[in-house]
């Protein structure tokens, strides 16, 4: 069986350690050729490299490695040593400055610190290493193939503390995929620290707590903000740090009593009443979040973000009418699919068929609208206007991987391996996941051989459904992309593990791969439900179109994105995988 990349990785440690030189740059370099920005084996051939002399050529490997991985402290030591030995100081300098800017404090900033005087460097935070130039596309033509630099991109920018330039970059990458969750978390972190006040402390000094801020390093960020506080007492961004801090932290009775004092010092700031909002709100003060937004929007009437939570507040508390008066100042699909949503709660629907059409001609592919469209069609017992995909439920097919691969057991074994040893988050904010670990990011924008066969299969598939429902005079069949762009990410569910109904808004079809299943389910454990109901949507009659189908291992089963579906809770102590995917629109 081919081994995974960990498994190749130590084989490589071992045989390094053992002096077998030629074995370990074999199995290192097997590991870039698959995943070239590995940053344990770009470190690992540097190291080698200079082992055998060969230090120019060592480089590039551990200029791989910071990249991939900045936050370890050695492959930057390695970069700075390498340097040193071919007399290029000030190239030493240069990147020791970049290994500053990771916001390594403690142990890691001390050895950093021992290591540049021994060279005969210092540590010089005032120094910037200007930004990389790198052309952010325009957000009418910013692709999924740029995604990648562009999120590179603006991260370089927060830790720099070019706050500005990161929050541009997000909003382009949002005005193209405005569900893009990765962004909206960015550009949500980033709000609480760009602000218009500029009495603030010196810069450098700022731009390190800011970088431990957007790393999610909420404690070190405010420790070192409050400690900062006792010199610059009057700087309203500290104070701003240290209240999204505290909330990042759910600590929300301290984030607003930080934003509180920030607003002594500005009190025009709208930025700060929409923070103060979002933390009143987190901790059970809805009456003094809804305040708070609308001070906001007092102060700044454009402010689409307050708009939308002010909106989501509303018509989390029933307050349907506000809700929609919220949304309708704005023109994204998010916003026009929640003022429909609200339209239909306040049973509005001579108002509701009128949006209906109105937003068929504007952009009959708004996914949310469409699942929206096609509950409330049945509901009110009428044919869907909405264009996309009037009858969801009729779309989905059922497949497996053995009718693509002749040994699929060994491959979803395989798979499974590699799988469990990517980074996840446990039951992440703003998905659907219970009780479950989930990847962030696309599985399948550098793939390693593995996922390309996976992908590949899965394009198969998407044109077996094509032709399958070619006959249907909707816009999901009509209207299907011309190129294939695949989102893919892992989900693993434990006891109790499973996934509130919900729709895709950002796909065109979605899919699941089943990698393990529940053996001998009972009660439909692990199983998929689908169904025109989701979001809490009013039902008038609960007869409306469900399915539910129990997988096994290697099954593929696809569905139009507006399409709701859950995951039935697992019973048993045992665990459930698949890698879920989006075939997506540009």
């Amino acid at each position: 069986m081919e081994l995974s990349l960990g498994e190749l990785l130590k084989k490589g440690v071992e045989a390094h350690k053992a002096g077998q030189l030629q074995e370990a740059q074999r199995l290192y370099t097997t590991i870039i050729n698959v995943q070239p920005n590995h940053a344990d084996a770009n470190h690992n051939m540097g190291v080698l490299a200079v082992g055998v002399g060969k230090i120019q050529a060592s480089l590039p490997f551990f200029k791989a490695a910071t990249a991939a991985n900045p936050a370890i402290v050695q492959f930057w030591l390695s970069y700075i040593n390498a340097l040193i030995k071919l007399d290029r100081t000030a190239d030493a300098q240069a990147v020791s400055v970049k290994a500053q800017q990771q916001g390594f404090t403690g142990e890691a900033l001390d050895q950093l610190e021992k290591s540049l005087t021994k060279q005969g460097l210092k540590i010089n935070k005032s120094v910037a290493v200007p930004l990389e130039a790198a052309a952010i596309p325009k957000p009418n033509i910013l692709d999924n193939m740029q995604l990648d630099q562009a999120f590179r991109v603006a991260k370089r920018a927060s830790k720099g503390g070019n706050l500005e330039q990161a929050k541009t970059i997000y909003q382009n990458i949002l005005h193209k995929f405005p569900h893009n969750k990765q962004a909206l978390k960015a550009l949500k972190l980033l709000t609480g620290v760009v602000l218009v006040a500029q009495q603030d402390p010196s810069s450098e000094e700022q731009q390190l707590i800011i970088s431990l801020y957007t790393q999610g390093k909420f404690k070190q960020a405010l420790t070192n903000a409050s400690k900062m506080l006792d010199r610059f007492p009057n700087s309203s961004l500290l104070y701003n740090i240290t209240g999204a801090s505290n909330a990042a932290l759910d600590q929300f009775d301290a984030a607003v009593n930080s934003y509180k004092k920030a607003l002594k010092i500005t009190a025009d700031s709208p930025e700060t009443h929409y923070n103060m909002a979002a933390a009143l709100n987190d901790g059970g003060n809805v009456a003094a979040a809804i305040e708070s937004y609308k001070k906001a929007l007092k102060l700044k009437p454009d402010y689409s973000d307050a708009y939308k939570n002010l909106g989501s507040l509303f018509q989390e508390n029933n307050r349907y009418k506000e809700a929609r008066d919220c949304f309708d100042k704005l023109t994204d699909r998010y916003s026009v699919a929640k003022a429909l949503e609200s339209t239909y709660f306040l049973e509005h629907y001579d108002d509701f068929n009128d949006r209906i059409e109105s937003i068929a001609k504007k952009n009959p592919s708004n996914i949310r609208v469409a699942a929206m469209s096609a509950f409330a069609a049945h509901q009110m017992e009428q044919t869907d206007a909405y264009p996309f995909c009037k009858k969801p439920n009729e779309l989905i097919t059922f497949s497996n991987i053995k009718n693509h691969i002749p040994n699929h057991n060994e491959f979803i074994n395989t798979l499974l391996v590699e799988m469990n040893e990517k980074n996840t988050a446990w039951e992440p904010k703003n998905h659907a996941t219970v009780s479950g670990f989930h990847t962030s990011g696309n599985l399948f924008s550098k793939p390693n051989k593995t996922l390309k066969i996976l992908e590949s299969a899965i394009e198969k598939e998407l044109e077996l459904f094509l032709e399958k429902f070619k006959s249907l005079d909707n816009g999901l069949i009509q209207n299907w992309p011309k190129q294939n762009n695949i989102k893919a990410w892992y989900v693993r569910m434990l006891k109790n593990g499973h996934q509130t109904s919900h729709i895709h808004s950002a796909g065109w079809v979605s899919g699941v791969f089943y990698l393990k299943t529940v053996e001998s389910p009972e009660e439909h454990e692990g199983a998929i439900e689908f169904g025109l109901h989701g979001y809490d949507y009013p039902i008038e009659n609960e007869d409306y179109p469900r399915q539910i189908y129990q997988p096994c291992n290697g099954d593929i089963v696809l569905f139009p994105s507006s399409l709701f579906h859950r995951t039935i809770p697992v019973l048993k102590d045992v665990e459930r995988c698949v890698i879920a995917f989006d075939f997506k629109r540009r």
